[in-house]
């Protein structure tokens, strides 16, 4: 079938991409995707935005405020402010556009930052590419806790998929528990509730994931890399301040976080940090990751993550 043309529009204030049945929205001042709409299913409620910070785990320091968690506090990485620097749309082809975005992230009073772009590529197929690249910048002493970006959904995509390692949670050096396949839970599923709130729920070794609502109806995201993701009713900073699990109240959405990687958890609470291979160095990194509309109830998100991989359009 003949797919009809994208169609773009650029204002001040906003990015506008439509096209067969989907619609984008790209805010200008805030630099990032503020809204993805397709077959009449809200998809995205905030875009993809660079994330380093995790919630301290015990063997980072918990609630002590002590361990790896003080350097990377030190480093501002709990606090991390974007400033825009460029947004840009250019139209390489007719049926593609893309939108990259140009911006600093650095937290307050300290001397380091990271430099990033997000190049978002739509399709007139409804897929967006998005590489979300960067860099660090001044004298970085310490570790990442992560590489990644955060969205977030509407809480009605609480059905999840993937194929990757699994049931259970994983991380880099921590994943002896669990196997490679094809496996479903809900956005509660995933949270894994410790006494003291803190990160948890990763999966890793991903190949795809899919979150959708009661009707099949959600988001695909795949990546020829396999990558880690972890999908709560709370993000990051309320897992960071709550003492305890009664403190923590669910979003009106679900925060998805897509990671390129993760610094391992170590046994930094009763024995060593993370052992150095399992340590993310501050480095310049590319995430490719890609994301298109999908309903389960037609639509096989195995075989439809393999095209995308393929990159066919």
């Amino acid at each position: 079938a003949v797919r009809a043309p994208l169609k773009t529009t650029d204002d001040a204030d906003t990015i506008c991409c439509e096209g067969d049945g989907f619609t984008l929205l790209f805010d200008r001042r805030a630099g990032t995707l503020s809204r993805w709409v397709a077959g009449g299913t809200e998809l995205v409620t905030r875009g993809p935005l660079g994330q380093f910070w995790r919630a301290p785990t015990d063997n980072d320091g918990g609630r002590r405020g002590c361990g790896v968690q003080q350097e990377w506090r030190a480093h501002g990485l709990h606090a991390l402010m974007s400033r825009i620097d460029s947004v840009e749309l250019t139209r390489p082809a007719r049926n593609e556009a893309v939108v990259t975005v140009h911006a600093r992230l650095g937290g307050p009073v300290v001397k380091v930052g990271i430099d990033v772009t997000y190049t978002y590529t739509v399709l007139a197929s409804g897929e967006v590419r998005l590489a979300f690249s960067g860099a660090p910048t001044g004298e970085w002493k310490t570790i990442w806790p992560r590489i990644g970006v955060a969205l977030r959904l509407p809480a009605e995509l609480e059905r999840v998929q993937w194929y990757g390692l699994g049931p259970g949670e994983s991380y880099s050096d921590s994943r002896d528990g669990v196997r490679l396949g094809h496996w479903s839970a809900t956005v509660d599923d995933l949270f894994f509730n410790y006494v003291f709130p803190q990160e948890n729920g990763n999966r890793t070794d991903t190949r795809w994931l899919a979150l959708a609502d009661a009707y099949g109806r959600g988001l695909l995201a795949a990546a020829a890399q396999p990558f880690n993701f972890s999908a709560h009713r709370y993000d990051v900073m309320d897992l960071t301040r709550a003492d305890h699990t009664t403190d923590l109240a669910p979003r009106e959405w679900i925060a998805l976080n897509l990671d390129l990687e993760q610094t391992g958890l170590g046994s930094n609470s009763c024995g060593p940090r993370a052992w150095p291979e399992y340590e993310l160095k501050p480095q310049p990194f590319v995430f490719d990751i890609r994301l298109r509309p999908i309903c389960l109830e037609r639509d096989n998100p195995m075989k439809i993550a393999r095209q995308m991989i393929a990159g066919n359009r």
